[in-house]
């Protein structure tokens, strides 16, 4: 009966790091969109506008075409948050509106990251020189 030939290589849990770092970012993905979905209610547009009229929100979040909203709580409650998508047409009065309620407004920058492409452009050429 042969015995299986043993290696001489000690054990190296790196030693695939690629899929190391693909976990690694696989796992901070997924975090980040639970995370996201925490205590928050997708509106349409005008149930959105709505509680802008009403002076129910405190501050907005703008990202492109999608919008999140803290809600005013004075009862010590954790934050309650809103999201709704932007119609493809200008609304300049709902600037208006914002700025007459007193909304803190946030807002992404358009401008992609160059860093953070070119990180994922160089990362298969990363993990192959870990090998």
């Amino acid at each position: 009966m042969k015995k299986a030939p043993v290696s001489d290589k000690p054990f190296n849990p790196f030693s695939n790091s690629w899929l190391v770092i693909l976990f690694l970012i696989l796992g901070l993905e997924f975090f980040y969109y639970f995370a996201s979905q925490g205590e928050s209610q997708t509106l349409s547009y005008t149930q959105f506008k709505s509680q802008v009229e009403a002076n129910s929100i405190k501050e907005i979040w703008i990202d492109n075409d999608r919008v999140t909203a803290l809600l005013k709580d004075e009862t010590g409650q954790p934050p309650k948050y809103i999201k709704t998508i932007l119609p493809p047409f200008k609304d300049e009065k709902f600037l208006e509106l914002l700025e007459k309620k007193q909304v803190d407004i946030h807002v992404k920058s358009q401008k992609e990251s160059k860093f953070l492409t070119s990180l994922f452009l160089m990362l298969p050429f990363f993990a192959l020189g870990l090998n």
